[in-house]
């Protein structure tokens, strides 16, 4: 059976040799192909298209454009076998991308409906600095019927000959690694030049440049600005003030007489006009499509107070940047209000408005610091002392409450976006619907109190459905990142902490020790939890630091002075006149920019 399956291999074998023998070359007839045109073979008529780049539109390289012009001009009428087409032109456009390269993108269009035989340029790196892009558009324009080629002097690579896409690869590799390392030169010495205090200042309103290219004041633009602020500042919002603007027919820097909301949003969020810089707002994380983004902390960034003459004070600019914040938010006010209790047990507590944005963890410190004594930084703790008669729990551990899960516990959920309270906290302070927040940055304590929909602080926490409280979950987006900051806590968690009820004289408040916080996350094993590394080797302790720190404020002995308020503790830069004074400011330029128009009018 083996021989007989041998001998049949073999015999296919035979077939396939006799076969690939071929027959006789006086039996065969050879057509030839048509000879490859080349580019300067008289015989070939070609329509020639010239592609030249100058990569910026400075006007020191109009002569390097006008010479690639005149050079192919020439070139061309010394071929009399060449018809011009066109010399397609793009000045000021980079190589690494084909955003904006109108002229580049025309001459391909020609290309493919048949107006151009050849395209000739200098070289790769003015066709094209991008490898992809090079070699794809090569290969489209050498597969239509006919083939449309293209001719770089300087390296000689001819697109219609077989070998030229290697070579092309190569060079185009080379031209983009060149673009490359120019990008990265650059972006170098644009950092070089901003940590040694050397800024770029470009065009902007209410400014002009002296002759070593600083800003100083032009009047007549400042104007503009300063009714911007002013505005601003009474309660106008970005698009009412552009509609002014439009009125009043005040221009742009670029001399443009119809104003958009963004436009003065611009204006207002521009810290130049403070007097200050603010370098490396923007950056290009990818040389290729030179598209700039936002720089969220991904660059260094540099920042210069008094780097030239404001138009605006500073103590005005920094308001501004409050109330558009706060804007964000919900928050009409005109400008939030920082908050320390400064009396009794809550002495130190700073106010929380969720919809505040622009305070830092700085700020609530220096709230807290603020209405705090010597004498309150001594002794921070009342030692606990067992008296005679009582259960001594001192020689043992006590299992803390938050290894046991419970829905009926005190507790308040917090992520870095969204804070809710258990169903136990809202019945702890007697089912209300409205709630004012403390915390306490140096005791890590955050306070729950009761409060009246009509204070201007107060946290929606609970509504009503029938006769049953249900907790909200509420937003937090502007103070939350600020909490996690001073806690140290990561963004990716949800974090849970338990707390006390403490009552004095009827009054209640609840108290919640953040430093006892539990994380919350979850694996591909499920839902986690995690506990802090300061519980290890351990079950608890009656007198646990965080526990201590709860008791020891709420001293039974003392008044607590539960139902105080605040006093105001901003920082000093937070300084702002009333709504009125900007008012008649407003008023007054806008009675001086109409007087103004009416003179050139009448001119």
């Amino acid at each position: 059976m083996y021989s007989e399956h041998a001998e049949e291999i073999e015999l296919r074998k035979s077939k396939i040799r006799q076969r690939y023998q071929g027959i006789s070359q006086d039996e065969l007839k050879v057509i030839p192909a048509k000879p490859v045109k080349r580019p300067f073979d008289g015989e070939n008529h070609q329509r020639v298209a010239v592609y030249a780049r100058v990569s910026t539109d400075d006007p020191n390289q109009t002569s390097s454009y006008e010479l690639q012009k005149n050079y192919y001009e020439e070139l061309v009428k010394k071929h009399e076998n060449w018809e011009l087409v066109d010399i397609y032109a793009d000045e000021g456009i980079s190589g690494t991308s084909l955003n904006h390269r109108e002229a580049f993108v025309r001459m391909i269009h020609d290309c493919e409906i048949g107006k151009i035989d050849l395209v000739i340029t200098k070289s790769v790196s003015r066709f094209a600095r991008n490898v992809v892009d090079c070699v794809d558009y090569s290969r489209k324009l050498k597969a239509l019927h006919p083939p449309v080629a293209i001719l770089f002097e300087t390296e000689g690579i001819y697109t219609l000959d077989d070998n030229s896409e290697m070579q092309l690869s190569f060079v185009a590799t080379l031209a983009q690694e060149e673009s490359h390392a120019k990008s990265q030169g650059m972006n170098r010495s644009i950092e070089m030049r901003f940590s040694r205090g050397i800024f770029l200042t470009p065009v902007l309103l209410g400014y002009d440049h002296d002759e070593e290219g600083n800003l100083i004041i032009n009047d007549d633009e400042a104007d503009t600005v300063r009714l911007i602020y002013s505005m601003y500042l009474s309660g106008e919002n970005c698009q009412s003030i552009a509609e002014t603007l439009t009125e009043l027919n005040r221009s742009t820097k670029k001399e443009n007489t119809v104003w958009s909301s963004a436009g003065v949003y611009r204006i207002l969020k521009n810290e130049r006009y403070c007097g200050d810089v603010l370098a490396h707002k923007t950056f290009t994380p990818n040389y290729l499509n030179h598209k700039s983004v936002v720089n969220h902390k991904d660059r260094p960034q540099y920042y210069q107070e008094d780097h030239h003459e404001p138009i605006i004070d500073r103590s005005d600019y920094i308001a501004v940047q409050h109330i558009m914040d706060g804007a964000k938010y919900g928050y009409v006010r005109s400008l939030p209000e920082l908050r320390a209790l400064s009396q009794g047990v809550l002495k130190g507590f700073v106010e929380i408005n969720p919809r505040w944005r622009g305070f830092t963890e700085d700020d609530y410190l220096s709230a807290c610091h603020s209405v705090l004594t010597d004498a309150d930084y001594l002794n921070p703790y009342i030692k606990t002392h067992h008296k005679k008669g009582e259960f001594d729990l001192r020689d043992y551990e006590v299992t803390r409450s938050q290894y046991f899960m419970s829905s009926h516990k005190i507790r308040v959920s917090i992520s870095n976006r969204f804070m809710k309270f258990t169903s136990d906290a809202l019945e702890a302070l007697g089912h209300i619907r409205y709630v004012e927040l403390f915390y306490h940055p140096l005791l890590e304590l955050l306070l729950v109190r009761p409060s009246d929909r009509n204070n201007p602080h107060a946290v929606h926490w609970a509504d009503v459905f029938g006769d049953k409280f249900r907790s909200c979950q509420f937003k937090g987006t502007a103070f939350l990142p600020v909490l996690y900051q001073l806690l140290q806590w990561k963004e990716k968690f949800r974090y849970s902490v338990e707390g006390f009820l403490k009552e004095q004289d009827g009054t209640k408040v609840l108290v919640f020790p953040m430093g006892d916080a539990v994380i919350h996350f979850s694996q591909d094993q499920g839902k986690m939890t995690a506990y802090p590394k300061t519980w290890k080797g351990h079950f608890g302790d009656l007198t646990d630091a965080e526990r201590a720190k709860t008791i020891s404020v709420f001293n039974p002995e003392k008044d607590w002075m539960l139902n105080q308020s605040g006093i105001v503790t901003n920082p000093s830069q937070f300084r702002m006149q009333e709504e009125e004074h900007w008012k008649q400011k407003s008023e007054d330029l806008l009675k001086k920019l109409r007087e103004k128009e009416v003179v050139s009018h009448g001119e």
